[in-house]
């Protein structure tokens, strides 16, 4: 089983109704958690199975304006890691992948959700919002370094199906290396430092 569904809401967590939110979990957290839960008897009965769940490098490092988001990934990474030890004694296997920039329409699918959010519209945060769309749509990646086609998570995916000894975290592009040594190597402050410098730099520009 490759639970893989998923999307992106951005937005502040200020600008975030309960709505949205739920949203977020509904298919991110919750729709995974339930079809696993309709294939486990089946897979118990048999003393074998894999299951794969597609999280993100923002399972373990939440940034500003992502925080719905990152959120359901690190629910979902929680989830994963509890099922993986409830089932140690029934031959099934449980391995999370963190992909991290991956070419897809994805990016392109979370603008659509600023659109759909008037909310965010008349957020304090409305020209950042503006602006990343602007610049998210007419920004076009290339395969390289830093971006990987999606061959590169299907590979690991591969390797969780059918490896005799499958990985609990499958890490795919440079930068979900980078975060899971953020979070572990990186204090706390430092990290929050960081990503405070960003907030300012984009209410800055939106007073421009």
């Amino acid at each position: 089983l490759v639970n893989n569904a998923g999307f992106g809401q951005p937005g502040a967590v200020e600008d975030l109704d309960r709505e949205v939110l739920r949203q977020q979990f509904e298919v991110n957290v919750f729709g995974l958690q339930q079809l696993t839960r309709a294939f486990l008897p089946g897979m118990i009965a048999r003393g074998c199975g894999r299951i794969v769940m597609v999280s993100s490098v923002l399972g373990n490092l939440s940034l500003p304006f992502l925080g719905a988001y990152c959120s359901s990934k690190f629910a979902l990474e929680a989830l994963s890691d509890s099922l993986r030890i409830e089932l140690s004694d029934t031959g099934i296997a449980v391995s999370i992948v963190q992909p991290g920039p991956i070419i897809t329409a994805f990016r392109h699918h979370t603008m659509d959700k600023v659109d759909s959010n008037a909310t965010l519209q008349e957020s304090r945060f409305s020209a950042f919002y503006t602006r990343e769309m602007e610049r998210r749509r007419t920004r076009i990646k290339t395969p390289g370094f830093i971006n990987k086609p999606p061959e590169a998570v299907g590979n690991k995916i591969v390797h969780a199906l059918e490896s005799s000894r499958p990985w609990r975290r499958y890490y795919v592009t440079p930068p979900a290396y980078a975060g899971a040594l953020i979070r572990r190597l990186f204090p706390s402050g430092l990290v929050d430092l960081l990503l405070r410098k960003r907030v300012r730099r984009t209410l800055e520009k939106g007073r421009e």
